[in-house]
């Protein structure tokens, strides 16, 4: 009797484990189907963007950011990166804020041909003692 008590519990477990791995299968399965996209949610921020443009020798940077009507300050460190040897490094930087929920930069650097050149952004809204970090890329130029 004891050993029939022990088989009906591991063929009970057996068919836990295979119902779990059939919902895991079937979830993943919808999961890779689905066609929506996962945004990130923000607290604060409402918009972000960096943007870079080279012509003559001279790279533009813009970056913008837009918070929600709430937040007491707003600031955007942008710089201007090179790709050297496989890794990017840092031209320039410049940071601007604001107090109010938006804020802009608008800055322009004279570059070299022959390189790979993007902006990276960080960007913060603060509320109080409380405060909002993302960061934001441009495209890569080649110029």
């Amino acid at each position: 009797m004891a050993k029939n008590k022990e088989a009906c519990i591991a063929i009970l477990i057996l068919l836990i484990f295979n119902f779990m791995n059939l919902v895991l299968v079937k979830a993943i399965s919808i999961d890779e189907e689905s066609s929506e996209k996962v945004e990130l949610m923000y607290i604060y921020l409402v918009s972000k963007a960096s943007y870079l443009d080279i012509s003559s020798n001279t790279a533009t940077i813009r970056a913008t950011l837009k918070a929600k009507s709430n937040v007491d300050k707003v600031l955007i460190t942008s710089r201007l990166q090179k790709k050297v040897n496989g890794e990017w490094k840092t031209i320039e930087a410049w940071t601007v804020s604001k107090n109010g929920y938006s804020c802009s930069l608008e800055k322009t650097k004279s570059v070299s041909k022959g390189y790979e050149y993007r902006v990276f952004s960080t960007m913060k809204s603060y509320k109080g003692d409380k405060s909002e970090s993302v960061a934001s890329f441009s495209e890569v130029v080649k110029y």
